[in-house]
């Protein structure tokens, strides 16, 4: 039998966009999939074309409409709205284009290992302008943090390249975290390196379609950079800080090491002391020096 994967999408004002990366997803190959589509308060061009593929696949597609919250409320939220007769889960933005054997291979990664427990799988893709051209700029992914310290200080998982397994949705679903600032796919990714294990395709498996009104900054490190430097200057924080969240809802998962680090973390901005051991921890970085820098006079501001 072909394993059911359900797909988590937010859309926003998507249009026609929308259902070519509904029906790359619909054709997967080997697999059967299934969306669960919680629209943003789009308007009504998109609600219409969502009510017009649902009623297509209507077996196959779930539509919930609801008011705009803002992309990262939206994805979290759908994680806590999806039932638990699946073997597989995934996010996919609203526009891109997924190459056919995407979920299959990202599942056949994950098989080939025996072990028994969290898994999740993310690939690279290719960044396209939306003729399909490639575009100067790519990102390709890193396989892994380096550590568990670089893993909450950066954001690894990309989105729209992730899969992950029935465990790992188990695990997930324990507990909303209350930081409205974590993204989806930061803290899904955060939770299955943390607590289980991580694969990863070098291949390409979807086209990453950049256009100029982007929700997020993904796959554009010089617009992610000056966007965190206007809110480092504005006095906002520039970075997520899951360490509160991590603590509520995980402190009988994490080791003794997670759990002192994410108590300072948690702390740091009513104890200058953890301040600076946070500043002088070389394992606590982002990828680059500029970006670990930006990442260090953050914490040392009190705004991380």
């Amino acid at each position: 039998m072909a394993p059911k994967v359900l797909i988590l999408m937010s859309t926003y004002n998507g249009g026609e966009r929308i259902r070519r990366q509904i029906q790359s997803i619909i054709n997967q190959k080997g697999i059967e999939t299934h969306l669960l589509i919680r629209d943003d308060g789009s308007d009504s061009e998109t609600v219409r074309l969502l009510q017009h593929v649902s009623n297509i696949w209507n077996e196959r597609i779930t539509c919930i409409y609801g008011t705009n919250i803002g992309w990262k409320r939206s994805f979290m939220e759908l994680l806590f709205l999806s039932n638990d007769n699946f073997d597989y889960y995934g996010f996919s933005d609203q526009d891109d284009l997924w190459f056919e054997n995407k979920i299959s291979f990202c599942i056949h990664k994950m098989n080939d290992d025996n072990y028994d427990g969290v898994k999740l799988s993310h690939c690279n893709c290719l960044s396209v302008n939306e003729m399909l051209e490639r575009r100067k700029e790519q990102e390709p992914r890193r396989p892994y943090p380096s550590c568990h310290k670089a893993a909450i200080a950066t954001e690894y998982f990309q989105g729209c390249g992730m899969l992950w397994n029935k465990d790992a949705m188990k695990l997930i679903k324990l507990y909303h975290p209350q930081n409205l600032s974590l993204a989806h796919d930061y803290w899904v990714g955060l939770v299955c390196y943390l607590f289980g294990k991580v694969y990863f395709l070098e291949s390409p498996q979807f086209f990453h379609i950049r256009y100029d009104n982007n929700s997020s900054e993904d796959g554009n490190v010089l617009r992610g950079r000056i966007q965190r430097i206007k809110l480092f200057i504005s006095k906002s924080n520039p970075y997520m800080n899951p360490a509160k969240d991590l603590l509520r809802g995980y402190h009988d998962y994490l080791t003794e090491e997670d759990y002192k680090f994410c108590s300072i973390l948690a702390n740091y901005k009513v104890n200058y002391k953890y301040r600076v051991i946070l500043f002088l921890d070389c394992k606590f970085k982002r990828p680059s020096k500029a970006a670990s820098l930006l990442l260090k006079c953050a914490i040392l501001s009190g705004r991380y």
